[in-house]
């Protein structure tokens, strides 16, 4: 088991030293989606202590990503995105003080859509390659 985590390890460490920033933007939006998941299991085992540590974990990536704006040049899009993020990080802390997995669902779905968006981003600013290997 340690060797498998070693290696998922070393490989997700190739991947983010590879990535573009939208890609290290979606990899945070999975993480972040990771941690909801974790967070309803223990939600529904009744783990308090591995609840209070995947909400830590998912407002700890959300922070991350709200640090990473910019508010000044981002105009409207980055100040919504901004209180989205203050949303999504006070439902986390009223769903583990609630014991609430409605909550913890709802910034799931969000991080989802939001994941989902980066990605169309990405893969249309992605250039068309032909089969040939030439840019068009």
């Amino acid at each position: 088991m340690k060797e498998n985590q070693y290696f998922a390890g070393n490989y997700n460490e190739e991947n983010i030293n590879t990535a573009t920033p939208m890609q290290l933007i979606v990899i945070l939006y999975d993480a972040a989606i990771r941690s909801c998941e974790d967070a309803r299991s223990y939600m529904e085992s009744n783990d308090i202590s591995g609840l209070n540590q995947a909400i830590d974990k998912c407002n700890a990536i959300i922070s991350e990503l709200q640090a990473s704006l910019n508010l000044k040049e981002g105009g409207e899009i980055a100040s919504s995105l901004n209180n989205l993020y203050d949303y999504m990080k006070a439902n986390l802390l009223r769903a583990g003080a609630e014991r609430n997995p409605n909550l913890i669902a709802e910034v799931f779905r969000l991080l989802e859509n939001l994941s989902s968006a980066w990605r169309r981003i990405d893969s249309e600013a992605k250039p068309d390659i032909p089969s040939g290997g030439e840019q068009k």
